[in-house]
């Protein structure tokens, strides 16, 4: 039924979606989606998803826009200039400046557990157009989990999360601090939404450990000492100091990060590969809930399962919500139909991080809520646009600080979209490409490791002269899919 649905749709989707083959990113996503929604809408999804596209973008990119006055796109290709030539010309105007990439992996494996037991960060930097050995330099930071004073088997899922944001965030910190870049790429958001992490509890023990440098801790609890008298939360009874220190060790190091490419005039930014986000398309909605939910009412009540006679802001916003997830509509697949190759939203400002309220204001229920808002003081504001660097595939967000110049913009996304014309098939960052695979902690690492600990506990018993039960530890095997019999060649 989905390839009869896919075929039968195809012409039309061709004339909408710039007349891209069956096989591009934005294509297939909404030809897997049909998949996975409601069976009894399945038949209409793409004809009714075809339409709301043909909605969005005269919508979005009429002259007299809504109230999201902002949504404009860009080109960096004018008439004439094929992509090998912006490519060329992009990096010719770098030539001897020096590009920083950086990402997180974590290593697990170690004697059948699940755990995490380190985590490892890798800075990987080239001299564009330097063609010496030296061009290019890999930095790798650790981090062991074990050091934390739960320990590892202490960590839960979300806290192990929250221990690699700040451990990634301090080793982008200090590389920006021991190098000069022109340009760093952190492989993820700049500023993550840290509303999630306003309850996590991180003992100052461990902030130091993850720290590892005692100038950095000092001026973290002076940050904390005078953002105090500053942040004056609702509940008196908590205190930044006392009740956030995860949630501001983060805000402080961000901070950090911030003030420090100021200082080196170094163009910071995160590149965020995949994202479920829906900001744009529910800022869109809200703007002009009313028209669109008249024009689309069957649609959208089909999918919600819901009708609404009343709604106030609050219902719409939720109602929004619910209609996109419902039918898998992101901002990345919708933009995918809106932007052409070499094109890219303009710069929309992050709301993340902000006041609950007053993004309820624009048609989102996301930010800081009641008696939290004065955190929003601490985390530095970001803008992010979206990216097209390839007909074959969806566009992906790019994230950087608020008061960026458009000089430095337009220096920005010219050298995102020539990093990301190495990669013809994949349309990505190159850079961001290499340092993923570099951060990842493979097994001989792992492997390592277990013979240390292994060959430590045999020393230790052999010194103690109690050996009962030694065989069997070192002998012992875990239990794992991969090891049951015949697996391999069942699946081979």
């Amino acid at each position: 039924m989905l390839t009869d649905l896919g075929a039968e749709a195809s012409p039309v989707a061709d004339k909408l979606l710039h007349n891209l083959p069956s096989y591009s990113d934005v294509y297939s996503s909404l030809a897997s989606n049909t998949a996975l929604i409601a069976a009894d809408i399945r038949e209409r999804y793409i004809k009714e998803t075809l339409s709301l596209i043909k909605s969005f973008k005269e919508k979005c990119l009429a002259e007299k826009p809504t109230r999201f006055k902002f949504f404009a796109k860009h080109s960096l290709l004018p008439s004439g200039k094929t992509p090998g030539e912006l490519t060329i010309e992009t990096l010719e105007s770098m030539r001897g400046q020096l590009v920083a990439a950086i990402d997180s992996g974590l290593g697990s494996s170690l004697m059948g557990s699940v755990v995490p037991f380190m985590v490892r960060s890798v800075s990987y930097s080239v001299r564009i157009g330097d063609a010496s050995p030296e061009r290019e330099s890999f930095k790798p930071s650790y981090f062991y989990t074990n050091r934390l004073t739960t320990g590892a088997l202490g960590l839960g899922g979300d806290l192990l999360g929250a221990i690699l944001l700040l451990f990634e965030l301090t080793s982008a910190y200090k590389s920006l601090k021991s190098n000069t870049y022109n340009m760093l790429l952190l492989h993820g958001p700049l500023v993550r939404s840290l509303g999630q992490y306003s309850n996590y509890e991180l003992s100052i023990k461990d902030i130091k450990t993850i720290f590892d440098d005692e100038n950095l801790f000092k001026e973290y609890l002076e940050f904390v000492k005078q953002r105090s008298s500053e942040v004056i939360l609702k509940d008196g009874a908590k205190t930044l100091e006392k009740d956030y220190r995860y949630f501001s060790s983060v805000a402080f190091i961000l901070n950090k990060i911030f003030e420090i490419a100021q200082l080196k005039s170094t163009t910071i930014c995160g590149v965020v590969e995949r994202t479920s986000s829906t900001e744009i398309l529910q800022r869109i909605i809200f703007d002009d809930f009313q028209d669109i939910y008249a024009a689309n009412k069957e649609w959208m009540e089909k999918a919600v399962r819901i009708s609404l006679e009343k709604m106030d802001s609050l219902d719409m916003i939720r109602y929004t919500k619910s209609f996109l997830d419902n039918l898998g509509y992101t901002d990345q697949l919708i933009l995918g139909s809106i932007l052409d190759p070499g094109e890219y939203l303009h710069p929309v400002e992050s709301r993340v991080n902000r006041s609950q309220a007053e993004n309820r204001k624009l048609g989102l229920d996301t930010g800081f809520i009641s008696g939290l808002e004065e955190m929003e003081k601490l985390i530095p504001r970001t803008k992010f646009t979206y990216i097209r660097t390839s007909e074959f595939n969806s566009p992906f967000k790019v994230e950087f600080p608020y008061d960026i110049s458009d000089e430095k913009l337009t220096y920005l996304v010219n050298a995102v979209y020539a990093f990301s014309q190495f990669l013809p098939q994949y349309s990505f960052p190159v850079n961001l490409d290499v340092v993923d695979k570099v951060a990842k902690v493979q097994n001989w690492i792992s492997n390592a490791m277990h013979s240390m600990i292994m060959n430590e506990i045999y020393e230790s018993y052999s010194q103690s002269g109690e050996g009962t039960g030694l065989g069997l530890l070192l002998a012992g095997k875990s239990r794992d899919w991969d090891l049951r019999p015949g697996v391999r060649r069942r699946l081979v």
